[in-house]
């Protein structure tokens, strides 16, 4: 979809005035400036009741004048005005719906399933994006990079102060390195690797507070920490009394601290950190399998490459993908094997 225009959209509230109200981001033409298309964004919005700020979060992505975009609400079944609000720009959104549902985490992963853009990224119903951030993004992207800017940080009872996203490693991450800043709304993932989470869900329903922490450290070592960092501000993150940061902060800086703790032992000892680690193996089993199938290879090189991934990770042998990756093996040469016979008997005959 191509951004509406400000025209296009229902007019603002009266008191509605400067971006995202009464301003809009420039149109961008309909290709990059090397005639290539703009990588599709797709934006999912989690919302609960958050009726007095939904409809400038709606409008700061709906206003950004950029070419490919995909934009879900996944409300969770509000009482208040909220979906009021959504059905007033229905027209422009990919996809919404508002049913109870188990959380923040829960709804971005419902959200996920309909995306079908190169970038994501979730954008609270609190929080708005950033005049050209969206430009800003589409033209730093490459396959499988994480991009990440600025955060401007909006406190209601005091001034504003800027988060910019540094030095982001998994390794950073995990140690609590002073030199790394992470802030989620500044971050736009690349879908190719949450693909390679998505079975188990891209946002674990598990961790309530740093779900979005924990995305990234696993993200970050499938793509091997590739990073663009954009030299502007991309979002603005709304500090108010019903956010978690602030009501839940106490609750958040705890789970963050277990959470590292775990990551950072060198002993897989609790469940935690088993998951992390299985499912990382689980992956590369599947791309290994997935890369062995693919090759023109004699059934009896597949038999012996599948066996290596086997002693590389015995677990692999519990895991469905590796025994279905068998199984179309074993299909893939009974077909071409089949082939060679029609091929051979047709010359004969």
């Amino acid at each position: 979809m191509r951004c509406p225009a400000l025209s296009e959209l229902p007019p603002p509230p009266a008191a509605g005035i400067g971006w995202p109200w009464a301003e809009e981001s420039p149109q961008l033409p309909a290709t990059m400036p090397d005639g290539s298309p703009w990588p599709r964004i797709s934006i999912v919005t989690p919302s609960f009741n958050q009726g007095q700020y939904i409809e400038e979060t709606i409008r700061s992505v709906l206003l950004q004048g950029y070419p490919n975009l995909e934009y879900i609400i996944i409300d969770g079944g509000s009482t208040d005005n909220s979906v009021e609000i959504i059905k007033k720009y229905e027209k422009w959104l990919t996809y919404w719906v508002s049913e109870a549902d188990r959380g923040q985490s829960h709804a971005i992963n419902k959200g996920f399933n309909y995306c079908s853009g190169e970038i994501f990224q979730w954008i609270n119903s609190d929080d708005c994006l950033c005049e050209r951030a969206l430009k800003c993004v589409g033209s730093s992207w490459t396959p499988q990079t994480v991009v990440a800017g600025g955060v401007e940080n909006i406190h209601l009872m005091g001034p504003s102060d800027i988060t910019y996203n540094l030095n982001l490693t998994a390794r950073g991450l995990i140690k609590a390195s002073p030199s790394v800043n992470f802030h989620q709304p500044g971050i736009f993932w690349p879908t190719d690797i949450l693909r390679e989470i998505q079975p188990s869900g891209i946002a674990r329903e598990d961790l309530h507070y740093i779900f979005d922490w924990y995305l990234l450290v696993v993200t970050l070592i499938l793509n091997n920490d590739k990073v663009f960092y954009c030299k502007r501000i991309l979002s603005r993150f709304r500090l108010h009394q019903q956010s978690k940061t602030v009501s839940k902060h106490e609750a958040f800086n705890s789970e963050r601290r277990y959470v590292r703790a775990l990551l950072a032992n060198d002993t897989i000892s609790d469940s935690l950190e088993k998951d992390l680690r299985y499912e990382l193996r689980k992956i590369k089993t599947r791309n290994d399998i997935t890369t062995v199938l693919h090759r023109n290879k004699t059934a009896r090189t597949i038999a012996l490459l599948l066996l290596e991934i086997v002693i590389r990770n015995p677990r692999s042998l519990i895991d469905i993908y590796y025994w279905k990756a068998i199984k179309r093996g074993i299909h893939h040469r009974i077909i071409r094997a089949g082939s060679a016979i029609q091929i051979a008997y047709q010359r004969n005959h």
